[in-house]
Parts: C-alpha cells; sequence; structure tokens
C-alpha cells in the first residue's frame, strides 16, 4: 500500500488448494476472482468484515471525499450489491 493511487480491485486468497510439501514452506495462492453487481469504488481506509458467506464493506475515502456507503459480496455467488441503510 500507500502512495496515492486507489484502487477497486478485488483479490481472494486460495486456502482450499494449498501446496504443502513442507509444512514451514506452505504456498497459498492469491487470484483476482470474477464479479458481478455493482461493485464499490476504489477507496482506503474503509473497514470490511465477513458475516457468514458475505463480505461487507464500509466507507472509507477516494482522495476526494469521505464515503459513508455500505456494500456485500456474496462469496459463493460471486455478486455484490449495495445494501441499503438508516439511522444514524
Amino acid at each position: 500500500g500507500g502512495g496515492d493511487c486507489w484502487l477497486g480491485d478485488l483479490w481472494a486468497l486460495d486456502t482450499q488448494s494449498m501446496k504443502v510439501r513442507d509444512v514451514r514452506k506452505a504456498v497459498m495462492s492469491w487470484h483476482k476472482p470474477p464479479s458481478t453487481g455493482p461493485a464499490p469504488c476504489a477507496r482506503a481506509a474503509h473497514s470490511s468484515t465477513m458475516v457468514g458467506g458475505r463480505m461487507y464493506v464500509f466507507g472509507g475515502n477516494t482522495g476526494k471525499e469521505r464515503l459513508n456507503d455500505l456494500y456485500s459480496l456474496d462469496t459463493q455467488a460471486m455478486a455484490w450489491r449495495q445494501e441499503k441503510t438508516s439511522g444514524a
């Protein structure tokens, strides 16, 4: 990280097909999975968490504005959606 470039890409760490010849040298691999739906814009300083099979991404900033939005990614269907929220 760092620098003046905001990234909006999605990466997944494949822990299921981990190659293990020696436990001390276990190798996991990163890949860029395809996804559908309205993905969140590129941002920094956001928070994310997993609840069940969904990853939620909240807020952050674009370098020009602060964000107060919430998106979720269904990790089985790999489909994004913007969540409707209310309250303070």
